[in-house]
């Protein structure tokens, strides 16, 4: 298979069942290289299950890459090592990238503006761009190794998103054609597993795997993006400011620089005063384990990967 199967801390991957591809979901074996995108967060933590057990199944787990887009010091502390030691677990090539020049913070100072809800500009000039080279590189090396017998290389992305997370990823298709990555030399296709996956069933799937997940979670984070991310809950964001609260401070100088408010309905000066007065939203759980720790992630896979 090109891939050694190895024991996850949970079970055993030649002991998993294969969960069942419906109609219009990729054929996998089709694709020469397949991109597997992780924050280190429990939506990829749960992908990069559900990735391993299809590929494995298809046959085709050595063409599996796991890239990270490494943010700096936006991050939490441990993220790289994170996502590294999750690829490592599955005995994957992992590939992390940073993107050149300064950071999410420097970027705003030089923009003037905070990214928001319709101008995600740090999605894509902080992890789109700076792994689409890596993307290029990919598809050149699957020609180089004559595994491209006919036209354009194919080249799988597949990212964590779900529809549970907002409207606008509710009405993304599970798969399309990335047009602007495409060329006459590649052809690449994005494909969202997790779509109809709630938050319970990530969950399920990321203790079963018996892998450690990021540590923000036990801090009564819901998701291990950037520490202090515009579009975060008001839950996280008080959260976040009393766990970095450095951090936080250099984000009010910015914000009092450039005279464009963090959030339009949030201010991080009046956050940050929120949270010294003690005012904490408490409103995320910390994750619990439902169920014995290392039982088989395929039944939540079956039950959710094609609603």
């Amino acid at each position: 298979m090109g891939a050694t199967l190895i024991s996850t801390p949970g079970h055993r991957l030649t002991d998993r069942v294969p969960p069942l591809l419906l109609p219009g979901d990729p054929d996998l074996r089709r694709f020469h290289r397949i991109i597997v995108h992780t924050s280190a967060g429990k939506d990829s933590t749960a992908l990069l299950e559900v990735v391993v057990t299809l590929a494995h199944y298809a046959g085709v787990l050595d063409r599996v890459v796991v890239a990270h887009a490494d943010l700096g010091v936006m991050d939490w502390k441990g993220t790289s090592a994170l996502a590294a030691l999750h690829a490592e677990a599955y005995q994957l090539r992992f590939e992390q990238r940073r993107r050149k020049g300064g950071n999410l913070l420097e970027a705003v100072q030089e923009r003037g503006k905070w990214p928001g809800p319709t101008t995600r500009w740090c999605t894509s000039g902080f992890k789109r761009d700076t792994l689409a080279p890596l993307i290029t590189q990919l598809a050149d090396e699957a020609r180089a190794a004559g595994q491209v017998k006919e036209g354009a290389a194919q080249i799988l992305n597949v990212m964590g998103m779900r529809a549970q997370e907002s409207t606008s990823r509710a009405r993304r298709p599970r798969l399309a054609l990335d047009r602007r990555a495409s060329s006459g030399r590649r052809h690449v296709w994005t494909w969202l597993p997790l779509l109809h996956f709630p938050v319970e069933a990530v969950w399920e799937v990321v203790h079963a795997t018996g892998l450690p997940y990021h540590w923000v979670y036990d801090h009564g984070l819901s998701r291990a993006s950037c520490s202090l991310c515009p579009l975060a809950a008001k839950a996280d964001l008080t959260r976040a400011i009393l766990m970095r609260p450095q951090h936080a401070q250099a984000h009010a100088v910015v914000e009092a620089d450039i005279g464009h408010r963090f959030r339009a309905d949030l201010s991080i000066e009046d956050l940050i005063e929120q949270v010294s007065r003690g005012d904490i939203d408490e409103r995320h759980p910390r994750p619990t384990r439902g169920g014995r720790q290392g039982a088989h992630a395929s039944r939540t896979i079956s039950k959710y990967l094609y609603n």
